[in-house]
């Protein structure tokens, strides 16, 4: 039976033992590429934004300083220091390449999209969320002994739709983690722009109504900081209330490896979406996904994903598989595991992918899914990722229909594409 430690983050697996992998294909690069400096003048604009800024990074590297992150292959991972929050994901129904967490635990992955599942018992086809099953695997820590046993099986068989014990497994979305690192960010800049001295003696006039006083670049300066004041503090106010509560896990595929020909992993879940928060597949700059057509060669072309921590990434996929070997000590005994996978290489800058945006869906130019992201190699010098793999659609698609029985699996379509 294949190990279940092949991606999970460290912070949510269980210690006792741990395996450890290397890639007969990608290697850590041997050299960084020469650094640019460009000089910032003193009056920049960015000046008067550095110093919340520099405090947001210092406070977010102690956060990610005091977790573990696994040298290789990985793809869930903290989200403390991902990309800003898109403000439209607190007034979407759900959006795509944001956060989603297990309740309760600190790594998350991607929400990388939506299918529409055809089951046997229903006329409909009912939509459930996509993303990778190691973003949810739950620590094996405070589990009773009934949820414990099942836990250890679902990592080696999967989870069935019919499973009473699946429902105790809560996904949000944002992470909760998302929101609280936000939240703290933008208490920051609130308190930036109320401790700044200029705006606080344009607040004093003003109060003494002499703003008429003061010039109108000045005024104009005023008008501006106390419009970002209060659109900051808006925002604030809806993440404090934001309910991040999204469903529970519907199925997934465990930490299984595929049966026919060369053995790759299998690592997917679905998640149960409330019906008010059901949305369209549509990327964060605003394109539909779709299914077809895909091209028979995906080697000559840009693939891309929209990840929590990336956001839009562009790589190309390898011509070649990656070979990737594990082992793990069992009972006193060294397992062996290698698997093949589809590797994604990035074709600007230094990684396609981050820890966190497992569970993305990779697709081309146009938009059309090719496959899910896994995971991807880390090398020991930082925690992007110099190789990237993914899940092919069809491999995933056809273990979906193997776990829920499903009669049909399709990616959600928008209205206009369903006429």
């Amino acid at each position: 039976m294949p190990s279940y430690k092949m991606q999970k983050d460290l912070s949510q697996r269980d210690r006792r033992s741990q395996g450890y992998k290397t890639s007969a294909k990608a290697k850590t690069p041997t050299h960084s590429p020469p650094t640019k400096i460009f000089l910032v003048p003193k009056d920049g604009p960015i000046c008067g934004k550095w110093p919340t800024i520099l405090r947001t990074i210092m406070r977010n590297m102690n956060h990610a300083g005091s977790h573990s992150y696994p040298e290789t292959l990985s793809g869930g991972g903290s989200d403390l220091i991902g990309k800003e929050l898109d403000r439209r994901v607190l007034h979407l129904p759900c959006m795509l390449g944001e956060s989603l967490a297990l309740r309760g635990a600190h790594n998350s992955g991607t929400l990388g999209g939506l299918l529409e599942l055809k089951m046997p018992e229903n006329h409909d086809y009912i939509t459930v969320g996509l993303t990778c099953f190691h973003c949810v695997n739950p620590s094996e820590k405070g589990l009773d002994a009934e949820l414990l046993d099942r836990v250890r099986v679902w990592r080696k068989e999967g989870i069935e739709p019919g499973d009473n014990l699946r429902t105790r497994l809560q996904v949000e979305h944002p992470s909760p983690n998302t929101i609280k690192v936000n939240i703290a960010s933008l208490q920051d800049e609130i308190r930036g722009i109320e401790q700044n001295e200029v705006y606080a003696r344009l607040c004093d006039l003003v109060s003494e109504g002499l703003q008429g006083q003061v010039g109108r670049h000045a005024e104009q300066t005023f008008l501006s900081m106390r419009k970002n004041l209060s659109d900051l503090k808006s925002f604030l106010r809806e993440m404090e209330k934001f309910q991040a509560s999204f469903g529970s896990i519907f199925a997934a595929s465990g930490f299984r490896t595929t049966e026919v020909g060369k053995s790759s992993n299998l690592d997917w879940a679905l998640v149960e979406i409330p019906p008010g928060r059901v949305g369209e597949n549509i990327t964060p700059d605003g394109h539909h996904l779709r299914e077809s057509p895909i091209s028979v060669n995906l080697d000559d072309i840009p693939l891309f994903i929209h990840g929590q921590r990336s956001g839009l990434s562009k790589g190309r996929k390898s011509t070649l598989l990656s070979a990737n070997l594990e082992h793990e000590i069992k009972d006193g005994e060294t397992i062996t595991r290698v698997t093949y996978e589809q590797s994604i290489f990035p074709q600007t800058g230094l990684h396609f992918s981050q820890g966190g945006d497992s569970g993305a869906l990779v697709f081309t130019e146009s938009h059309v899914v090719v496959g899910m992201l896994i995971g991807g190699i880390i090398p020991k010098s930082g925690f992007a990722s110099t190789c990237s793999y993914f899940t092919p659609i069809d491999v995933l698609i056809k273990d979906i229909k193997k776990i829920t029985k499903a009669t049909d699996v399709r990616l959600k379509m928008g209205r206009s594409e369903a006429s």
